[in-house]
């Protein structure tokens, strides 16, 4: 074995533990910030608040899959020809988070009749807005991993969540109630794409249209399996809400965030390392 075919694997192994420890470095801040944050909030909001939160949240993930229609495994399986791939993947992530959010529109007064909490209505509403934007980030984040630019994004995570938890406490101590959830979302998911857009540059050139359908047909899969996660993660909010009162919720809400938190952090850390370091392996 040549020297040539043996130094790609090293450096991208030593690039994948890198990333794994600067994106571990991040959830070990942002579980120090969130251990802060949720003490205040516990201290500054009622119980009802986060119940408020915890129903329009997890119908609002319910949907969420549709924003990225699976479009960002696909693209990032496809690196090597981002130019050609990334303008239908915007586009295709667009209107997906477009429809996903008039989904939550139209159904979100139906769920606050039916959740006897008509104040989930506006949270879902500034929730809902927050996914087309959100959607606008898919691109510039599939970039920077295709890139293996694990520092920059253990560093736009941190941020994100440290402002995010910042300006829900602040919301919070003004007297927002469910609403210091919310906004912060909408407000950092535009910030963040932003920055991204600013950092990775991705070129939108249209390309053939046939590409649209086959980016739908490789990412029905992953968008179906996306689907069923969210409805087992979230389902069990969604359904304590038709039984339970919006304390009862709140109080279930609140100690499944602290108790699911370093979890979903460490799996998400290696998720965001391990599946492009595979498709560089490949």
């Amino acid at each position: 074995m040549t020297p040539s075919t043996t130094s790609k694997p090293s450096g991208l192994g030593r690039t994948t533990v890198g990333g794994v420890a600067w994106l571990l470095a991040q959830a070990l801040a942002n579980r120090g910030v969130g251990v802060i944050s949720q003490i205040a909030l516990a201290w500054l909001l009622i119980p009802a608040d986060f119940g408020q939160f915890g129903l329009a949240l997890s119908i609002v993930l319910v949907v969420g899959p549709l924003t990225s229609f699976g479009v960002d495994d696909v693209l990032l399986q496809r690196s090597a020809r981002s130019r050609v791939w990334a303008p239908p993947a915007f586009w295709t992530g667009l209107i997906a988070g477009l429809v996903s959010m008039m989904l939550v529109l139209i159904a979100a007064p139906f769920l606050g009749e039916a959740y006897r909490a008509p104040r989930i209505v506006g949270v879902m509403a500034v929730l809902a807005v927050a996914i087309p934007v959100a959607s606008l980030s898919t691109v510039p984040m599939v970039t920077l991993r295709a890139q293996l630019r694990f520092k920059t994004l253990a560093c736009i995570g941190t941020a994100e969540f440290a402002g995010q938890q910042a300006l829900t406490v602040a919301l919070a101590a003004a007297g927002m109630g469910a609403y210091a959830f919310a906004i912060p979302v909408l407000a950092v998911a535009a910030i963040k794409t932003a920055v991204l857009w600013r950092m990775a540059r991705p070129s939108l050139k249209v390309g053939r249209l046939g590409l649209f359908r086959l980016l739908a047909q490789r990412g029905g899969s992953v968008f179906l399996s996306r689907i069923l996660i969210a409805l087992r993660h979230q389902g069990d909010v969604a359904i304590l809400g038709l039984f339970a009162t919006q304390v009862q919720v709140g109080l279930y809400f609140f100690a499944l965030r602290i108790a699911a938190q370093p979890v979903q952090m460490f799996a998400g850390s290696l998720n965001t390392v391990l599946f492009p370091a595979l498709v560089h392996l490949s």
